[in-house]
C-alpha cells in the first residue's frame, strides 16, 4: 500500500513543476541590426515576425532598432543601445473577459517610442511604462521615453518623456505627478533629492530624443494593426451594435 501511495503522489509533484505556457505579447514588425530576445528559455536573435512573449527582455545593440507590433495593435519602437522587459502584456479581445488585461513595460536602458493600441484606449489606467526613476501612464497616445544613466554636459541623469499625440502623466518616485500634453516634454531627475527643484515640464525639448529609422512608417503600421484588431473585436460585438458601428477602427482613431 505504501508503494502504491508513492507512485500516486509522484506524477502530481511532476505536474506542479511543469513550466507555465508562454503568453505571446507581439511580433517583430521591423528590424535593423542585431536585436536579442531573452526569456526563460534563454536568449535568441530576433528576426522579422519573431514572436515576443510576456516576461521577455528585448535588447538592441549599437546601431540596431526594432519595432514590435503588439497583440492589441500597439507599437513599440526600441532605439539603439536600449533594453526593455515586457513585465506584463495581457490582452483579451472580448471586453467581458478583459478585467485582467494590462501592460507594464520596464525601460532598463536607452529609449523607446510607443503608440498605444486597444488597451490604451479601452482602459488607459492599465498601461504603464516604468523606469528606475518614473512611471508613465497613458491616455491613448504616442510618446517617447528616454532613460539617461549619468550626467553628460547639460544633460542630467533621469527620465525624459515627450508626447507626440494625446497625453500622458508622469509620476516621480515620491508620488508627485503631472500631465504631459501633445508637444510637451518633461523630466524626472534620477536623484530623488533633486525632485522638488527639477521635476516638471521642460521649456525646451532636450536633445536626448532621437528620431528612429522606422518612425515615418509607424502611423501606417498602426493603421494596419488597428484594422486587423477591428475585425477581431467585431466578433464580440452584439449584432445590433455591429450595424450601428461598422467602423470601429475609425472610432478608435478619433479618440
Amino acid at each position: 500500500m505504501l508503494l502504491l501511495g508513492l507512485s500516486f503522489v509522484q506524477p502530481t509533484a511532476q505536474a506542479q513543476s511543469l513550466p507555465l505556457p508562454l503568453v505571446q505579447a507581439g511580433t517583430v514588425e521591423r528590424l535593423a541590426g542585431t536585436v536579442r530576445l531573452g526569456g526563460a528559455g534563454g536568449e535568441r536573435t530576433a528576426a522579422i515576425k519573431s514572436p515576443v512573449y510576456e516576461g521577455e527582455r528585448i535588447l538592441t545593440d549599437a546601431g540596431s532598432e526594432v519595432v514590435l507590433r503588439m497583440v492589441d495593435g500597439a507599437l513599440i519602437a526600441l532605439r539603439p543601445n536600449s533594453q526593455i522587459t515586457l513585465v506584463k502584456y495581457t490582452f483579451t479581445p472580448d471586453p467581458k473577459d478583459a478585467k485582467s488585461d494590462g501592460t507594464t513595460i520596464q525601460l532598463l536602458t536607452g529609449a523607446l517610442r510607443a503608440i498605444t493600441g486597444v488597451m490604451g484606449r479601452r482602459n488607459p489606467a492599465s498601461v504603464q511604462v516604468r523606469t528606475s526613476s518614473a512611471t508613465i501612464g497613458v491616455r491613448g497616445t504616442d510618446f517617447e521615453v528616454v532613460l539617461v544613466e549619468a550626467d553628460s554636459g547639460e544633460i542630467r541623469s533621469g527620465t525624459y518623456s515627450r508626447v507626440i499625440e494625446g497625453s500622458t502623466f508622469l509620476e516621480a518616485a515620491d508620488g508627485q505627478r503631472l500631465v504631459v500634453n501633445k508637444g510637451q516634454s518633461a523630466y524626472v531627475p534620477k536623484d530623488v533629492l533633486k525632485l522638488a527643484r527639477e521635476f516638471g515640464l521642460l521649456r525646451n525639448v532636450p536633445p536626448v530624443f532621437q528620431a528612429g529609422s522606422f518612425d515615418d512608417a509607424l502611423k501606417t503600421l498602426q493603421d494596419e494593426a488597428m484594422r486587423q484588431i477591428e475585425r477581431e473585436l467585431h466578433k464580440y460585438m452584439p449584432s445590433q451594435l455591429q450595424q450601428l458601428l461598422p467602423g470601429l477602427g475609425d472610432l478608435f482613431r478619433r479618440r
